[in-house]
Protein backbone atom coordinates (compact mmCIF):
# COMPACT_ATOMS: atom_id res chain seq x y z
CA UNK A 1 0.00 0.00 0.00
CA UNK A 2 1.26 3.10 -1.15
CA UNK A 3 0.68 7.07 -0.30
CA UNK A 4 1.86 9.89 -2.45
CA UNK A 5 0.96 13.83 -1.99
CA UNK A 6 -1.84 12.96 -4.84
CA UNK A 7 -2.79 9.86 -3.99
CA UNK A 8 -3.71 8.38 -0.41
CA UNK A 9 -3.56 4.93 0.53
CA UNK A 10 -6.94 3.50 1.66
CA UNK A 11 -6.65 0.56 4.35
CA UNK A 12 -9.19 -0.84 6.52
CA UNK A 13 -8.69 -1.42 10.09
CA UNK A 14 -10.44 -3.96 12.72
CA UNK A 15 -11.18 -2.74 16.20
CA UNK A 16 -9.21 -5.63 18.21
CA UNK A 17 -11.92 -8.10 19.85
CA UNK A 18 -13.22 -7.37 23.50
CA UNK A 19 -11.06 -10.01 25.79
CA UNK A 20 -11.53 -9.30 29.38
CA UNK A 21 -12.41 -6.77 31.62
CA UNK A 22 -14.71 -4.78 29.52
CA UNK A 23 -14.61 -1.83 32.13
CA UNK A 24 -10.97 -1.88 31.36
CA UNK A 25 -11.03 -1.88 27.71
CA UNK A 26 -13.24 1.55 28.19
CA UNK A 27 -11.00 3.06 30.37
CA UNK A 28 -8.13 3.61 27.77
CA UNK A 29 -7.71 5.34 24.87
CA UNK A 30 -7.68 3.52 21.74
CA UNK A 31 -5.37 3.70 19.32
CA UNK A 32 -3.90 3.56 15.76
CA UNK A 33 -0.76 2.13 15.15
CA UNK A 34 0.85 2.23 11.64
CA UNK A 35 3.91 0.77 10.50
CA UNK A 36 6.25 2.28 7.57
CA UNK A 37 8.32 -0.13 5.52
CA UNK A 38 9.63 2.30 2.48
CA UNK A 39 9.68 6.22 3.19
CA UNK A 40 11.14 8.97 -0.40
CA UNK A 41 11.45 12.13 0.08
CA UNK A 42 10.08 14.49 -2.42
CA UNK A 43 12.88 15.34 -5.46
CA UNK A 44 13.72 18.44 -4.08
CA UNK A 45 14.01 18.15 -0.72
CA UNK A 46 10.46 20.40 0.15
CA UNK A 47 9.51 19.00 3.51
CA UNK A 48 5.83 16.40 3.83
CA UNK A 49 3.93 15.21 6.54
CA UNK A 50 1.60 12.28 6.91
CA UNK A 51 -1.74 12.90 7.34
CA UNK A 52 -4.11 10.28 8.62
CA UNK A 53 -8.10 10.56 8.82
CA UNK A 54 -10.25 7.85 9.54
CA UNK A 55 -14.06 7.00 8.61
CA UNK A 56 -16.77 4.29 9.71
CA UNK A 57 -18.96 3.42 6.74
CA UNK A 58 -20.37 6.09 4.99
CA UNK A 59 -19.50 8.29 7.99
CA UNK A 60 -18.07 11.83 8.05
CA UNK A 61 -14.39 11.65 7.58
CA UNK A 62 -11.77 12.80 10.48
CA UNK A 63 -8.29 13.80 11.32
CA UNK A 64 -6.95 11.42 13.36
CA UNK A 65 -3.09 12.98 13.22
CA UNK A 66 -0.29 13.91 11.35
CA UNK A 67 3.56 12.77 11.64
CA UNK A 68 6.70 13.46 10.09
CA UNK A 69 9.32 10.96 9.10
CA UNK A 70 12.92 12.14 10.13
CA UNK A 71 15.64 12.36 9.23
CA UNK A 72 14.12 13.40 6.30
CA UNK A 73 15.92 10.78 3.84
CA UNK A 74 15.06 7.71 1.72
CA UNK A 75 13.97 4.70 4.22
CA UNK A 76 13.66 1.06 3.23
CA UNK A 77 12.96 -1.96 6.10
CA UNK A 78 14.62 -4.72 4.98
CA UNK A 79 12.08 -6.81 6.91
CA UNK A 80 9.09 -6.29 8.81
CA UNK A 81 10.51 -5.73 12.19
CA UNK A 82 12.58 -2.93 10.91
CA UNK A 83 9.77 -1.25 10.03
CA UNK A 84 8.76 2.80 11.67
CA UNK A 85 6.39 2.37 14.13
CA UNK A 86 3.56 5.45 14.62
CA UNK A 87 1.30 5.42 17.29
CA UNK A 88 -1.90 8.06 17.17
CA UNK A 89 -4.69 8.05 19.76
CA UNK A 90 -8.01 7.24 17.90
CA UNK A 91 -10.80 9.78 18.07
CA UNK A 92 -13.85 8.41 20.19
CA UNK A 93 -15.99 8.85 17.25
CA UNK A 94 -13.89 6.25 15.55
CA UNK A 95 -13.85 3.88 18.23
CA UNK A 96 -16.46 1.18 17.64
CA UNK A 97 -17.06 -2.41 16.96
CA UNK A 98 -17.07 -1.43 13.21
CA UNK A 99 -14.20 -1.86 11.13
CA UNK A 100 -12.60 1.64 9.95
CA UNK A 101 -11.40 3.02 6.84
CA UNK A 102 -8.45 4.79 6.90
CA UNK A 103 -6.42 7.13 4.49
CA UNK A 104 -3.03 7.74 4.38
CA UNK A 105 -1.32 10.56 2.66
CA UNK A 106 1.38 12.69 2.37
CA UNK A 107 0.88 16.40 2.37
CA UNK A 108 3.31 19.69 1.89
CA UNK A 109 4.23 21.25 4.85
CA UNK A 110 5.80 24.47 3.77
CA UNK A 111 2.80 25.99 2.15
CA UNK A 112 0.21 29.18 3.15
CA UNK A 113 -1.73 26.86 5.79
CA UNK A 114 -5.27 28.73 4.40
CA UNK A 115 -4.47 27.05 1.02
CA UNK A 116 -5.92 23.23 2.19
CA UNK A 117 -6.63 21.81 -1.24
CA UNK A 118 -3.19 22.93 -2.59
CA UNK A 119 -1.66 21.14 0.99
CA UNK A 120 -3.32 18.06 -0.12
CA UNK A 121 -2.82 18.10 -3.68
CA UNK A 122 0.56 19.21 -4.27
CA UNK A 123 2.12 20.45 -7.09
CA UNK A 124 5.24 19.79 -9.51
CA UNK A 125 7.45 20.99 -6.50
CA UNK A 126 6.46 18.26 -4.43
CA UNK A 127 6.96 15.54 -6.74
CA UNK A 128 8.95 11.81 -5.73
CA UNK A 129 7.75 11.70 -2.48
CA UNK A 130 5.80 8.29 -1.52
CA UNK A 131 5.27 6.42 1.81
CA UNK A 132 5.37 2.13 1.74
CA UNK A 133 2.75 1.12 4.59
CA UNK A 134 3.04 -2.43 6.52
CA UNK A 135 0.44 -3.21 9.14
CA UNK A 136 -1.98 -0.71 10.01
CA UNK A 137 -3.81 -1.90 13.38
CA UNK A 138 -5.91 -0.42 15.89
CA UNK A 139 -5.19 -1.49 19.50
Amino acid sequence: MQATVGKPAIITAAPPQSTGDAKATLSRQARLIISVTNYHPTDDGSPVEVLVKGRIGDGVEREVGRFGITPDQEYSAAEPSGALRFSLPLPRELTADEPVIFSVQLVPVSRDKSDKAARETGNERDKGASLRLGKVEIR
